[in-house]
This record gives C-alpha cells, sequence and structure tokens, in this order.
C-alpha cells in the first residue's frame, strides 16, 4: 500500500508513505504497474520508467501506457533484468529537479551494469511528469520523450559541461565511468566513438583513461 500527504501544513517529513517490505513483497524485485503494462511494453518495444505510483498513474491516463514506476528513485539491477524481458528500448522519466537527475545519474548506472542503453528524459526545472502534464499536456510530453538524451549527452547537459574546465573534467570522469561497465566491445567502442565527437576529446584518450581505471581495479 502507498499514500501521499497532500496537505502543505502536514509536518511528517515523509511525502511518500509505504507500507513496509515483507517476505513476499521486496520492492528491489518488482516494478510497479507492470502486469497491467507489459503487453503496451511488448506492443511499442519501449518502457517509460517513472519514480512513483501516481507518476505511473498520471503518465497512464494521459495515454502514455507502456510505463512502469520504480517505487523511488533507487532503480536495482533486478528491476531492470525484468523489465529487459520485455523490452531493452528503456526512457528514464524522472523529476526535473537536482534529486531526478541524481537519481537518472545513478540509473543510468544500472542500466549499463545490464546491457541495456537508456535514454533520459530531461523535464524543465521543478516539474515532475504530474505537473509537467498538467501544465503542458499529451502532446509536449510526447515531444521531450522525442529528444530524450542518450547516458553521454545527459552527462554533458546535467555535469554543465560547456561551463567551465572544471565541469567539462567532471562531466568527462563520469562518462569515463559509465563507459567502462559497458561489457560487449563493439558497443563500447560505438558509445566511445559519439562521446569523443560530443566532448571533443580523442577516442585514442578515452580509451587510456578506460584502460588505466580498468588496472588500478584489478591490483
Amino acid at each position: 500500500f502507498g499514500g501521499r500527504i497532500y496537505k502543505e501544513e502536514d509536518d511528517r517529513a515523509a511525502k511518500y508513505l509505504n507500507s513496509p517490505e515483507n517476505l513476499i513483497y521486496k520492492k528491489r524485485y518488482h516494478l510497479y504497474g507492470l502486469f497491467q503494462t507489459k503487453h503496451f511494453i511488448t506492443q511499442k518495444k519501449s518502457a517509460l520508467i517513472v519514480e512513483g505510483n501516481t507518476d505511473l498513474l498520471k503518465v497512464y491516463q494521459h495515454g502514455f501506457r507502456n510505463v512502469v514506476a520504480s517505487l523511488g528513485t533507487a532503480l536495482t539491477g533486478n528491476q531492470i533484468k525484468l523489465l529487459a524481458r520485455y523490452t531493452k528500448n528503456v526512457y528514464i522519466l524522472y523529476d526535473g529537479d537536482e534529486a531526478g537527475y541524481k537519481a537518472s545519474a545513478r540509473a543510468i548506472k544500472v542500466c549499463l551494469e545490464n546491457s541495456v542503453f537508456p535514454k533520459i528524459v530531461m523535464l524543465p526545472e521543478n516539474y515532475d511528469p504530474d505537473s509537467f502534464l498538467d501544465e503542458f499536456g499529451t502532446e509536449k510530453l510526447q515531444e521531450e520523450i522525442d529528444k530524450a538524451f542518450s547516458f553521454y549527452q545527459f552527462i554533458k547537459v546535467y555535469k554543465n559541461a560547456d561551463k567551465s574546465l572544471e565541469n567539462k573534467e567532471d562531466a568527462i570522469d563520469e562518462l569515463i565511468d559509465n563507459l567502462m561497465l559497458i561489457q560487449d566491445p563493439v558497443q563500447r567502442e560505438m558509445y566511445i566513438q559519439e562521446s569523443s565527437a560530443l566532448f571533443r576529446i580523442s577516442e585514442t584518450n578515452i580509451i587510456r583513461s578506460i584502460n588505466r581505471r580498468l588496472t588500478k581495479s584489478f591490483k
């Protein structure tokens, strides 16, 4: 069971209240709504991942039936493996705030570790799927989905890589961490090529950085 506090004057810390896990139900193994939406996911050959159950209900009501919720921001490997049975074409649709962007960055790593290459829908600042649909409607959300970022594009935007050299270094550091998670050598090479062009750094230097970190991790 899950509930949400709506009264602004309510001083309880949690916005969402959920019943605890137990022997039958462990959140990290389940995706909210998957039983009802897996047919649409298979049909559309893609899935939207939102944070909470109320996000899912709102998105579903607006015609986006290929949606599941991770029931919080901590997407797990078990959840991605479950979703990958139906599609590997995944769109992360989290809140447009710092917490949502950080959660998206974590979700990228979980996806890449499980050979899923997600796209990230970056909503305008301080909008969540619920408020965005209320203000802009279905067509505008579809536009945001259509222009979703690849993981390396998201890193560049999220880290403000064009703002300063320090930001670019931080973004490249995050990029290398993500590229290291790609197990298939052909796929890794493809994404190295794309990242090289986007960040304007040589493929050779990206590969050197990956190999250097891999070498350290084995010591």
